[in-house]
């Protein structure tokens, strides 16, 4: 974490509304911290005691009846924090127990010193849950300075694969929510540049599409200036590095094998109706798009898209993607002269044919590549920071409890429809051992069975309903049980009163597809959807 630090030894803290008030009743020095919030509550006057990354500010100050209180509060939701030197306490570092240390949204209890006095909450606005990727602004704010420089340089760090957003892949993978978090957050501090820092051997290709869309939203519509810095992009990662007007590499950047490919590794044929078509149009203008913006000739990316094309360039001529000959063949180097694979360039080859401005191995080297002043200050947006991965980790852990509890319901569940099963088994037996002639008892016993089985089926209520329908693959399991189990109850219904008709006046009993019926039904609700998945 990040934040702004003012050490100011011998000036004063002007301070107005409740800081004043909280100076002139409690004595406060004059030189004291101070806690600036985002919202327009007045800032807190007193002594930071604990302030390290990951974990809320501790502050201790006087309240309005001039009691000493500590409070621990979010860094989401301070603006800046003005340091002093000294004490500026009533020298008690921190007198809250260990165990009540649980945050600012609970009163603090008695110092076990045996003061009565007890420490008064602060409860400034809660920040918003993290509950997947798409939640991350917020908390990304967090770790840059809370107001932007004038001449910033904004690096974003893409790691990880292009996958679908996930609570459990948190800064290990590229995905839409994440993406859109890490941009909205940069976008809005107008940096001189946006650096995509891309670690990536690509992925989804419908991810793909959105990210580039987004950065060429960036550029062509907020007017910023994008800059790819791949070390390894391959596939998606490629055609993301390409979306950008600049790229500066490094001494082991790899890019390119960007053709398509199924999950089972074959190539992806052509269209083959008029729906592949239409969706290829629609790619190939996102493409043209691209080529529009950064003026690159697109057979460079034809070359990475496709194993046909070979790739050759020539520092007067440009580019072809065939090989040379005759009189025009000096002067030619072959990029990529395999038509068995897609081209791969290296950092050296994207300077070289003008693809790249030039290397960097460190923000230093970047800021000069980019011609901006050494000075530049430069902030860095990666989701693999702390005070991301804290509350990611406290995420996980929770979804990972909750889907075990989930897990554990339906267990419960299929066990009971299993012996549901199994009384519906008994009572189609005793069916079909009935003679021509039914006597009473004979009724009786196929009666009591198939009651037997219609009270053996489960209802699902309570805890586990609830943990099983905060899952989308549970949900639809649950859905597939309430169905089934009430239609099956039905069936067990009809099948007695088809019984009880025949015990009391007689005629044939024909209840044996009834049954047979209201067992499928709880085969149906045991299986339920072919996928159930965390």
């Amino acid at each position: 974490m990040i934040v702004r630090i003012m050490r100011r030894a011998h000036s004063i803290v002007a301070c107005s509304g409740l800081a004043a008030s909280i100076l002139m009743m409690g004595g406060v020095p004059t030189l004291a911290d101070r806690l600036v919030f985002r919202n327009s509550r007045a800032p807190l006057v007193g002594e930071v005691i604990s302030d390290q990354p990951g974990m809320p500010i501790r502050f201790r100050y006087r309240n309005s009846k001039g009691e000493w209180v500590t409070a621990s509060i979010p860094w989401s939701d301070v603006d800046h924090m003005e340091r002093e030197e000294g004490d500026q306490s009533d020298g008690v570092r921190d007198p809250t127990p260990p165990e009540t240390r649980s945050g600012a949204d609970a009163p603090r209890r008695a110092s076990s010193s045996g003061s009565s006095q007890t420490t008064e909450a602060v409860t400034p606005p809660a920040v918003r849950e993290l509950k997947s990727p798409k939640d991350l602004a917020p908390l990304l704010r967090t770790i840059l300075p809370s107001r932007p420089e004038a001449g910033e340089l904004v690096v974003v760090r893409l790691q990880g694969a292009f996958d679908y957003d996930s609570a459990f892949d948190i800064g290990a993978t590229i995905t839409p929510g994440s993406f859109d978090a890490l941009m909205e957050v940069a976008e809005e501090r107008r940096p001189v540049a946006l650096v995509l820092s891309i670690d990536s051997p690509g992925g989804l290709v419908s991810v793909m599409r959105h990210v580039i869309e987004r950065t060429l939203k960036c550029q062509r519509v907020r007017g910023m200036r994008v800059v790819a810095w791949p070390s390894e992009a391959g596939s998606a990662a490629a055609l993301l590095a390409l979306s950008c007007r600049e790229i500066v590499t490094t001494p082991l950047t790899r890019l390119g094998a960007a053709n398509e490919i199924f999950m089972n590794g074959e190539q992806v044929p052509d269209p083959r109706n008029a729906g592949e078509q239409k969706q290829k149009a629609w790619n190939d203008a996102l493409w043209q798009l691209v080529t529009e913006h950064t003026g690159r000739p697109p057979v460079v990316q034809r070359a990475m898209q496709h194993s046909e094309p070979e790739l050759w360039h020539h520092p007067a001529l440009g580019f072809r993607d065939a090989r040379p000959s005759g009189m025009d063949a000096g002067g030619w180097t072959a990029l990529d002269d395999d038509p068995k694979k897609p081209c791969v360039l290296t950092g050296e080859q994207l300077v070289r044919i003008g693809f790249a401005m030039g290397m960097a191995t460190s923000e230093d080297e970047l800021v000069a590549v980019l011609g901006l002043p050494p000075a530049t200050p430069v902030r860095i947006l990666d989701l693999n920071h702390p005070t991301i991965q804290a509350p990611a980790a406290t995420l996980q852990a929770r979804l990972k409890r909750d889907w075990a509890n989930a897990v554990a319901a339906r267990n419960r569940m299929t066990q009971r429809l299993d012996k549901a099963i199994t009384k519906s088994d008994i009572a189609n037996k005793a069916y079909q051992a009935l003679p021509e002639q039914v006597t009473d008892g004979q009724l009786a016993t196929v009666m009591a069975a198939v009651k037997e089985a219609r009270t053996a089926i489960p209802s699902l209520r309570g805890a586990d309903r609830a943990a099983m329908e905060r899952w989308p693959d549970l949900d639809g399991w649950v859905g597939n049980l309430d169905f089934h189990t009430h239609e099956a109850r039905g069936l067990y219904e009809v099948a007695l009163k088809t019984l009880l008709q025949v015990q009391r006046h007689g005629g044939r009993v024909t209840i044996g597809d009834t049954i047979a019926r209201a067992r499928n039904h709880l085969v149906e609700a045991y299986n339920g959807p072919e996928s159930v998945t965390p």
